[in-house]
């Protein structure tokens, strides 16, 4: 944030979502500037939660003012991910309304296979292409989350959202696996391994 308010890029802002995922206690922590909402989905494509954008893009407020608290939310015992996705994602699928072309997006992996969603989202929306031309970037991320077998203690709590801590409270933010695929602008993949991961527009 401080690098993007003192040499801000011209006539923009930098929305991101940062996330950290720890396995061990089967917990996700989010902070969401600007993007659409990154959504924990369970194993048959359901929405578990919303990580809602709850804070400015990068770049907008002063140190002093801005505000690094993250949400938490402890998925128990049933194995999820989290799907990010850009403005141009959400656009691409219904350019009406994004509120409904987060819905498009969400329909179109919901009933298969957690391995299969980012498949069949790239199958709708190049089938939006061929009629549309895209406005802006297009990224789709999946982070799964899996359960931890030999945490015993934790495989009893229920899936839960859990009070945000204060920010020296927050854990180390690794770099997480590189995407499996990119295409010039857009970028789409799955981070199977690594604890954290930032997507930034």
């Amino acid at each position: 944030n401080r690098e993007g308010k003192a040499e801000p890029p011209q006539d923009r802002f930098g929305a991101a979502i940062l996330l950290s995922r720890d396995t061990q206690h089967r917990m996700v922590e989010v902070w969401n500037g600007g993007c659409p909402p990154a959504v924990l989905l369970n194993s048959e494509g359901g929405i578990e939660w919303k990580f809602n954008s709850t804070q400015l893009p990068l770049g907008i407020l002063p140190s002093d003012q801005f505000d690094d608290s993250v949400e938490r939310y402890c998925y128990g015992a049933t194995p999820c991910q989290v799907l990010m996705s850009s403005d141009g994602a959400v656009d691409c699928a219904d350019n009406t309304n994004l509120e409904r072309g987060m819905e498009r997006l969400l329909d179109s992996a919901r009933n298969v296979a957690p391995s299969e969603r980012l498949e069949m989202m790239l199958e709708m929306l190049e089938e939006q292409l061929e009629d549309v031309e895209s406005r802006d970037d297009i990224a789709l991320i999946f982070v799964d989350c899996p359960v931890v077998q030999h945490i015993e203690a934790v495989a009893q709590e229920s899936a839960q959202p859990i009070p945000t801590e204060p920010p020296s409270a927050r854990r180390d933010s690794r770099a997480g696996a590189p995407l499996a695929r990119a295409r010039g602008p857009e970028a789409v993949g799955r981070a199977d391994e690594g604890r954290s991961l930032a997507l930034l527009f």
